[in-house]
C-alpha cells in the first residue's frame, strides 16, 4: 500500500486543478453537448498531466536534496527523493500513462490527440530536456501554453 500511496503522491493531484478548471469551462461553453467525450477527455487530461509531474519530481531529485528553501515536510512527501519510488518505476509508469492517454485521445478525435501530444511534449521539455523550467521566461511560456 505504501507504493500505491507514493505513486499517487507522485501524480501531484492538487496541481491538476487549473487544467480541469479550463476543461470544465470549455465544456460549459460548448453546452455540455458531448458528455461521453467530457469523461474521456478528463481521463486523457489526467493521463497526460500525471507523467509531467512525475518527470518533474525525478528531474529535481538532486536540486531538492541540496535545497535549504524546501521545508522538511515537503521533502518527506516527495516519493522519488525519499526512495519510496525508483526513477525506473517513475519513467515506466509515466510512459505507460502517456501511451494510454494518447491512445484514448486518438479515440476521441485528432484534435484532442494533437492537444494531448502537445501537452505531453511540453511536460517532458519543461522538466527533462531542454529543461524549460530552468530558463527564465520559457518556463512561464511553457506552463501558460498548456492551459
Amino acid at each position: 500500500m505504501t507504493v500505491v500511496r507514493a505513486f499517487v503522491q507522485s501524480l501531484r493531484l492538487m496541481g491538476w486543478g487549473p487544467a480541469y478548471f479550463a476543461l470544465v469551462m470549455g465544456f460549459l461553453d460548448a453546452g455540455l453537448c458531448h458528455i461521453p467525450n467530457m469523461a474521456a477527455t478528463g481521463l486523457v487530461t489526467g493521463l497526460v498531466l500525471g507523467p509531467g509531474f512525475i518527470f518533474n519530481y525525478i528531474s529535481d531529485i538532486d536540486l531538492d536534496r541540496k535545497s535549504f528553501v524546501k521545508k522538511k515536510f515537503l521533502k518527506e512527501q516527495q516519493p522519488f527523493l525519499t526512495g519510496k519510488l525508483s526513477k525506473k518505476t517513475g519513467f515506466v509508469s509515466a510512459s505507460l500513462m502517456l501511451t494510454a492517454g494518447l491512445l484514448v485521445a486518438y479515440t476521441i478525435n485528432v484534435l484532442v490527440m494533437l492537444t494531448a501530444t502537445y501537452g505531453a511534449l511540453v511536460g517532458y521539455a519543461y522538466s527533462l530536456g531542454p529543461r524549460l523550467k530552468a530558463r527564465p521566461f520559457l518556463d512561464i511560456v511553457a506552463n501558460a501554453s498548456t492551459f
